[in-house]
């Protein structure tokens, strides 16, 4: 249900989305994508694959991608460490559309209103 959410609040913003449920689903996604990814959108805790787990395997392909974590548990974001890793914010759950469509143009382009 999460995952419709999503993709229609940035389809609105003309996004093109590739979609998962999963970790292992988009990996498999991603290696037979011949495009260019700009974003991963991504739950932090998931029960098959930690967010920053998948982040780290789908740098390994796009170096460049940004990452927006949306999590429940922002506390579990910096357990070992004191920031996110360049390229990447959080957005708190419960979220509003609006505050989707804002921290993804902030982590793509710098600035809500690019």
């Amino acid at each position: 249900m999460m995952l419709d959410v999503l993709s229609r609040i940035l389809q609105r913003e003309n996004f093109e989305l590739l979609l998962a449920s999963s970790g292992p689903e988009i990996i498999q996604k991603l290696s037979e994508h011949t495009g260019d990814v700009d974003l991963l959108v991504t739950d932090y805790a998931m029960p098959d694959m930690q967010g920053r787990e998948l982040a780290e395997h789908v740098r390994q392909r796009f170096p460049a991608i940004k990452v927006l974590y949306q999590t429940g548990f922002s506390d579990m974001l910096f357990e070992d460490r004191m920031e996110l890793e360049e390229g990447a914010t959080f957005l708190e759950k419960p979220f509003t559309a609006r505050g989707l469509r804002e921290a993804a143009r902030l982590v793509l382009f710098g600035s809500i209103n690019p």
